[in-house]
């Protein structure tokens, strides 16, 4: 992950998401996360909706199907500007209004 987000220059912007499935709840990976000093967005369980990875799997889809690669190094090319294009420009915003309804959620 550290090596991902620096290769996309993201450096510590970034925060980890995790379903909050028992095997990620579990101590030893929350000792992982803290020892890796990764830093973990709070998150509801069971919250499909919230999760952006779902909204990215739907775009990456919808490229494909839309630009119709015939090849490998077409298909990485489509994956690697939506994926570019969700990360700096979609998953900030979903950002800030998941973390107002996650606040919410908490309080």
């Amino acid at each position: 992950m550290k090596t991902c987000s620096r290769e996309l220059r993201l450096l510590q912007r970034f925060n980890f998401q995790q379903k909050n499935n028992p095997k990620h709840t579990a101590k030893t990976m929350q000792d992982l996360l803290r020892d890796k000093s990764l830093n973990v967005l709070e998150w509801p369980s069971q919250s499909l909706n919230l999760n952006p990875i779902e909204h990215l799997w739907r775009d990456l889809k919808i490229a494909v199907q839309r630009h119709s690669p015939s090849n490998l190094t077409e298909l990485e090319r489509i994956c690697r500007v939506t994926c570019l294009f969700f990360l700096f420009f979609i998953l900030p915003l979903f950002n800030q209004a998941s973390q107002l309804r996650t606040n919410s959620y908490f309080q």
